[in-house]
C-alpha cells in the first residue's frame, strides 16, 4: 500500500487520498479472498482530528530533497545555457527532478502547505522541457 501512496493512519486503518489505490486495493481484496476480513471505507472526515498530512507522508524529507535539488538546478541551469549537449543535460536534470517528485504525495492542496515547495517543480520541468526541443 505505501508503494501506491497510501500511509497507515493507525494500526490496521490505511488512509490514501487517491482514488486508484482505492480502486487497486478493492481488486486486490477480491482476487485474495480476503473480503469478509478487509472493509474498506470513503470518508471525508476523520473525527474531529486533522490528519497531520506531514508526518503521514514525511513531508520534510520530501521538503529537503526538493531544497538541495533546486539548489543544485539554480547552478546547473546557469551553465544549461551555455552547454554544447543542452538537450541531454536537461534530460538529466529532468531525470533527477523525477526521482524526487515520485516520493511527493501529490495530494490535493487543500491537505498540502501552502507554501509547499513541490510546486515549483512543474515550473523547473517546464523550463528543462524547453531545452530539450530540436533546435531549428
Amino acid at each position: 500500500l505505501i508503494d501506491v501512496g497510501a500511509r497507515l493512519f493507525q494500526s490496521s486503518v490505511w488512509l490514501t487520498p487517491y482514488q486508484s489505490v482505492i480502486w487497486k486495493f478493492q481488486r486486490f481484496i477480491e482476487k485474495s479472498g480476503y473480503s469478509g476480513a478487509i472493509h474498506v471505507f470513503e470518508t471525508s472526515v476523520i473525527g474531529n482530528n486533522p490528519i497531520d498530512v506531514s508526518s503521514l507522508w514525511d513531508l520534510k524529507t520530501v521538503e529537503q530533497a526538493y531544497r538541495q535539488l533546486f539548489s543544485d538546478f539554480d547552478h546547473r541551469f546557469r551553465r544549461l545555457k551555455r552547454a554544447p549537449d543542452q538537450s541531454f543535460e536537461a534530460k538529466c536534470m529532468i531525470f533527477n527532478l523525477a526521482l524526487v517528485a515520485k516520493r511527493d504525495p501529490h495530494l490535493h492542496p487543500d491537505l498540502m502547505p501552502s507554501d509547499w515547495i513541490g510546486y515549483k517543480a512543474e515550473s523547473w520541468h517546464s523550463q528543462l522541457r524547453s531545452f530539450c526541443q530540436p533546435r531549428s
